[in-house]
């Protein structure tokens, strides 16, 4: 039961973030393009992070059931272009498979537990990456190399 509710509130925390990303759009000094559109966000370790508004391309790190929410949360997995392997390991052997097909095409080879190969990386070219708040390290690599990097915790459960 314990165990539920910690991915009951991990999933809210994602529905939370993602709509915060959809309803909070910023414009930029008039500009037309929606590539120049952003949104603010602060992510559970209380970082301020920007993303573009239009999010094409995502990768999770390692953050296991959070590929899964977000292909439900979009009806649709062609948005994951990364996510860890053993959520690639759940996704082929569940029904998600079967109702987002697409979700087949992520690349995992980019991480291995939770060390992320930063080249492989960049090949996804990704508008956000997702990880867990707890690894702070990796949170500070993709930082340092642009990305825009969110942290997920399954423990906070404020917004």
């Amino acid at each position: 039961m314990k165990k539920a509710k910690r991915v009951l509130a991990l999933l809210l925390c994602l529905v939370l973030i993602l709509s915060a990303v959809g309803c909070s759009a910023k414009k930029d000094d008039g500009k037309k393009s929606s590539d120049s559109e952003v949104v603010t966000v602060v992510d559970n370790n209380g970082n301020t992070v920007t993303v573009k508004k239009d999010i094409q391309r995502i990768v999770v790190c390692d953050i296991y059931p959070i590929p899964s929410v977000l292909a439900v949360f979009f009806d649709s997995a062609s948005k994951i272009v990364g996510m860890a392997q053993p959520s690639m390991a759940a996704a082929k052997n569940s029904l998600l498979s079967e109702l987002y097909p697409e979700i087949l095409n992520a690349e995992t080879g980019f991480i291995d537990g939770t060390t992320v190969n930063m080249e492989a990386l960049a090949a996804l070219n990704p508008d956000v990456v997702f990880y867990s708040s707890g690894n702070k390290e990796l949170g500070k690599q993709l930082t340092d190399a642009g990305y825009a990097a969110i942290a997920i915790s399954a423990n906070n459960r404020q917004t």
